[in-house]
């Protein structure tokens, strides 16, 4: 459910954009509008947004709108320029590669009805894109977008350390039209149907089934109905999933008579889609009217269907496997290995067809492998693969040549295996067509096979590339609403479907260095809380050594390298690491500042409290940081000032300033500007570890030594400092008594007063009036 801040944004985009829409009034159109969505920069799929739409049979147009905003209710963002890339596909999730990356070997990346589309924010005109599409074909269409890239050497600065960039959103709405200016007329196959045509096109309309490999459109008749000399001239066009047009590659022009023949042959349809047919009369001759007897055969394995000769059960393997099973192994991970033995043979191929559907088994890989047997034949032969989607191919030379989606040849003398991949299918039928040929080994002669040879065909459909991402990489499952596609994201520099792509790849030893580096770097934290037990600082010194372990464990997991290793949850260890770096600066500067044990103990708990609170509503936000650092500082100048006041002397001392505070301070402040300002993508191993160090020796200089006061000794300065008040003030009023007498009596301290109101030792140290004898009043 969403949130009313999120319906509130989501309403207000939505009025924005409709200042951009023309909605065509066109009679028969629909409109379809998706809600705004935030772009992510493209790092993997994981940042990819995907979003469907469906269009029925027979759409005559759709437009794609596409509109890129800002959001209206971000209040102090700072604008920024950018691009995003939107990717159209027909029954599949697009595939693309942004950084031009390779696939895995044997990969196959073809995809039909395939469309980029490109939007900036630096004019109107980039913002808005229509995409016009004619005759679109039916079923899904998936769109994919993101914000291009541009983290290279970005910089990595704390949560509001500087403006936040204004979100950037994407609209996507269609508009589509089933165009009732060519009435479409439903024709049956195997039976003549009579259809007239005058001075406008006639459309037909006919459902090819599954396991169909031709049909054919033959003209039976035509008969001229005025004016009684035309001629029967006509064109014959025909396409599946969309309707028609003169240039599609199906297309015929008929002159009728007798003892013409008129037919129209596709070979390798679409299968359970539907197919249209275009009748069209020339425009010289639009004031004839012509009825026109059409018979539709289609050739293939199925009911209703005219059969060829070598269909039959043990032909074809159209298991349930593709529906359930498929589904079940892609999402919920269940392993599948399916084997089938099949015997290959020469004169006619082995065909098997299984079922995708998008949302259930799109997101995943679909992987085919087709083994060769242990037993061998004793002449060499050549195994021939073709994978199709929704056609069928049964000839020897179009199977050789297979132009539809996969092509691939195995020796099958070499006892070899073929395996092919094809990352986010479309949905479909999908057909594997297998034949061999055989040769004499001798002479490499063609000849007839007369061994059996005998293969294994395995279907799986599995996350990423065989649930695993190979050394450089980690597969996720990600879900979107009904959306579910598996990722690869990658590790030290490698790219990729699945992380194979070494273009930018960093070598094993550097990322050894580089993890070292931030790990090792925290040793320091150790050394920290060896000098604070030597300093007789044991809280303190505890915190610093969580700091050196939790720090040292987050790294460990957070390095990107193959070396990472993570210890628990990441999110965990990314907690530990902050809450201990920020708590670690506030019981620094509590011990820095000079107040009693107990109001030291009681700010402790306060900054646990405080700081668990803060890192609870935004871990990595730069006011955790600098909230207990403004109230640590105040807190350290009052306990200084109040000193000073009351000493009549600056605290701390110039020695202590210049030996620990100062370069403390100093360490500190380097430490700070380059977390804030220098670190990037591209240098944060190396920066991030100086950090390490220059904070943990700001604490070993800044952490108070044993020449600074101890707060026993601020206790006895004060009291004495008491006693010189008290002896001042009695010493006034026995003085203005004029019985008082005030003998001095030279010599120790330890004489024997009598008779004596008040006695009061004063030392050498508490008097600076009276240098080698004591005041005793009497």
């Amino acid at each position: 459910m969403l949130k009313n801040e999120e319906r509130v944004l989501i309403f207000a985009l939505v009025v924005a954009s409709t200042t951009y829409d023309t909605i065509a009034n066109l009679a028969g159109s629909t409109y379809e509008v998706k809600e705004p969505h935030a772009l992510r920069e493209f790092h993997d799929y994981g940042d990819v947004y995907f979003s469907q739409f469906s269009m029925p049979t027979g759409t005559n147009y759709a437009v794609w709108t596409f509109i890129l905003l800002s959001n209206p209710l971000q209040s102090k963002c700072q604008p920024s320029n950018i691009s995003a890339t939107v990717y159209l596909q027909h029954e599949g999730y697009p595939i693309f590669t942004p950084f031009n990356e390779s696939f895995p070997q044997s990969f196959d990346t073809d995809s039909s009805y395939f469309t980029k589309v490109s939007l900036d924010t630096s004019g109107i005109q980039g913002r808005r894109v229509d995409l016009f599409i004619r005759s679109p074909a039916a079923g899904r269409w998936f769109v994919a977008a993101y914000a291009d890239p541009q983290f290279l050497n970005k910089k990595i600065r704390p949560q509001g350390f500087s403006a936040v960039s204004c979100k950037h959103f994407l609209r996507v709405s269609t508009t589509y039209s089933t165009d009732t200016s060519y009435p479409q007329e439903p024709v049956p196959l195997s039976i003549p149907r009579n259809i007239i045509v005058d001075d406008s096109t006639k459309i037909l309309s006919y459902f090819i089934e599954r396991n169909v490999y031709q049909y054919n459109i033959s003209v039976v008749n035509c008969k001229v109905l005025s004016p009684p000399d035309a001629k029967c001239q006509f064109s014959l066009i025909s396409k599946e999933d969309m309707l028609p047009s003169m240039v599609n590659e199906h297309h015929i022009d008929c002159e009728w008579d007798n003892n013409t023949e008129c037919q129209l042959s596709v070979s390798s349809p679409a299968v359970n889609h539907w197919h249209y047919a275009a009748i069209t009369i020339p425009d010289a001759n639009t004031s004839v009217s012509l009825e026109i007897t059409i018979l539709i055969k289609a050739e293939g394995c199925g009911s209703g269907i005219q059969t060829f000769t070598w269909c039959s059960v043990d032909q074809y393997y159209t298991d349930s496997l593709a529906t359930d099973m498929l589904a079940v192994n892609f999402v919920q991970e269940v392993p599948l290995f399916t084997t089938t033995e099949v015997i290959i043979r020469d004169d006619k191929p082995y065909i098997a067809s299984f079922t995708i559907e998008s949302l259930v088994h799109g997101g995943g890989t679909l992987k085919y492998l087709l083994e060769a047997a242990d037993s061998l034949p004793k002449n060499g032969a050549t195994i021939y693969n073709c994978i199709s989607r929704d056609r069928m191919v049964i000839k020897m030379e179009d199977i050789k040549n297979c132009s539809q989606t996969a092509n691939t040849t195995m020796k099958y003398t070499e006892n070899a295996d073929m395996a092919y991949h094809i990352p986010y299918p479309q949905s479909g039928v999908w057909y594997i067509s297998v034949i061999a040929e055989c040769y004499n080994p001798s002479t490499n002669t063609l000849i007839d096979c007369t061994d059996t040879m005998k293969v294994y065909t395995n279907i799986t459909l599995r996350r990423c590339v065989n649930s695993q991402c190979g050394e450089y990489g980690s597969c996720y499952l990600y879900a979107q609403g009904v959306l579910y596609w598996s990722v690869c994201r990658c590790k030290a520099g490698y790219r990729g479907y699945g992380c194979t792509d070494d273009t930018e790849a960093i070598s094993k030893s550097l990322q050894k260095l580089e993890m070292l580096l931030l790990i090792l770097s925290n040793l320091l934290f150790g050394v920290a809380g060896a000098v604070a037990i030597y300093r007789k600082w044991f809280s303190e010194a505890l915190l610093y050594f969580f700091v050196l372990f939790a720090s040292s464990f987050y790294h460990a997991c957070d390095n990107g390298t193959i070396y990472a290793v993570c210890v628990g949850d990441y999110s965990m260890l990314q907690y530990f690491d902050f809450y201990g770096s920020i708590l670690a600066v506030w019981v620094t500067a509590m011990a820095i500042s000079e107040i009693p044990p107990k109001l030291r103990s009681f700010l402790h708990m306060a900054g646990v409290l405080g700081i668990l609170i803060g890192t609870q509503i935004t871990l990595t936000g730069l006011w955790n940081f600098v909230i207990p650092l403004i109230i640590a500082i105040a807190i350290l100048a009052t306990s200084w000032a109040r000193l000073c006041r009351r000493t009549k002397a600056c605290y701390p001392k110039f020695k202590i300033w210049l030996t620990q505070l100062l370069p403390g301070i100093l360490s500190a402040l380097i430490g700070l500007a380059l977390y804030s300002f220098v670190e990037t993508n591209s240098n944060y191993f190396y920066v991030h570890s100086i950090w390490h160090l220059l904070m943990a020796t700001a604490i070993i200089f800044l952490l108070p030594r044993n020449e600074m006061l101890t707060f026993s000794q601020i206790k006895s300065w004060f009291s004495k400092l008491n006693i010189k008040r008290r002896r001042n003030t009695i010493a006034d009023e026995r003085a203005a008594t004029p019985t008082q007498t005030v003998m001095i009596v030279a010599g120790t301290s330890d004489e024997t007063v009598t008779n004596s109101d008040e006695i009061i030792p004063i030392s050498d140290d508490n008097n600076e009036d009276i240098r080698d004898s004591q005041a005793i009043i009497i």
